[in-house]
């Protein structure tokens, strides 16, 4: 079961920064990926569904009572994507917020994108991306609220997954290979596959 989000009247737009995977900017680029998942934090111990389409809140139940969580993001609002990086050689100890801004002529290289050339530098992490070094920008289109084991074939292609694989059961899908990409992200956090999380689903399309 999920719970689906309406466009909010009048609200003012706002732009939040995404960490993607280098496979997962691949799959924007070549238009594969649409959906993009996280978990809930606090995670409910249960959803209640009074008045979420009207208020775009979650409702969280926990022992003594409610709690309202409330979506970080409305309809509307902008992603831009952070991922892997790199600039010429001579940069290589200068840090990333003190390289200078683009109308310097300076060349960007994306590790989603090859090739490498000699010239390129070390490869920088997507959490130390600049803003003005971002080349994608998302519109949220919907958002809704659903346990991570609820997605469906569709949804994990959607998700930028873009081949079978067969499972320990003997089962060939798209699901399995998002289930083992998920952990690969969130295990450890405490919010593996296993633990089935609410999660936070953004759809979108690339502006």
């Amino acid at each position: 079961m999920n719970y689906r989000f309406s466009a909010f009247e009048g609200k003012t737009m706002k732009k939040y920064p995404l960490l993607l995977k280098s496979e997962m900017v691949r799959a924007i680029l070549e238009g594969r990926k649409t959906q993009t998942r996280s978990p809930i934090v606090p995670q409910p111990m249960n959803i209640i569904t009074g008045n979420l389409n009207k208020e775009k809140e979650v409702y969280r139940q926990f022992e003594g009572g409610d709690k309202l969580i409330k979506s970080p993001w409305q309809v509307g609002d902008r992603l831009w994507v952070k991922e892997t990086w790199a600039v010429h050689v001579a940069w290589n100890d200068t840090s990333p917020f003190q390289i200078e801004i683009p109308n310097h002529g300076i060349q960007i290289w994306y590790k989603s994108s090859p090739p490498k050339p000699p010239t390129i530098g070390k490869w920088r992490p997507s959490i130390y991306m600049p803003r003005w070094v971002s080349r994608i920008t998302l519109e949220i289109t919907n958002i809704r609220v659903e346990r991570i084991r609820e997605i469906s074939e569709e949804d994990a292609q959607q998700e930028g997954i873009d081949f079978y694989q067969v499972s320990p059961e003997g089962n060939g899908s798209y699901r399995y290979p998002f289930e083992m990409f998920w952990d690969s992200l969130y295990d450890k956090k405490g919010y593996g596959w296993d633990k089935n999380p609410w999660v936070w689903v953004r759809e979108f399309r690339r502006r």
